[in-house]
């Protein structure tokens, strides 16, 4: 795993690196790994938001706990697709019976 120092600029180390990603976790009750790299990127034009590194700096900053993460899911097109189809067989076995 990558510690807190891959992937910074010059002039930008682990403590500034580390400081951007709590103030922007921060700000939200909740963020996601894509509004947290917006963020970075967007706001503080932070080398760290579109690396993969990334996730490995907020890996470390769990095992500190200093965050704390969860899952989320939604659903793709394709899942969609087949909740529809899912949906419909079941509304005819319904029928049927």
């Amino acid at each position: 795993m990558a510690t807190s120092t891959t992937c910074v600029r010059p002039g930008l180390g682990a403590d500034a690196t580390e400081r951007a990603i709590l103030h922007r976790v921060d700000r939200a009750v909740r963020v996601g790994e894509r509004e947290l790299r917006y963020q970075l990127e967007r706001k503080d034009q932070h080398p760290l938001a579109q690396a993969d590194e990334l996730l490995d700096v907020l890996v470390q900053l769990e095992a500190e706990g200093l965050v704390e993460s969860e899952w989320t899911f939604r659903l793709t097109a394709r899942g969609r697709e087949r909740l529809a189809g899912l949906a419909d067989s079941t509304t005819a076995a319904r029928c049927a019976s």
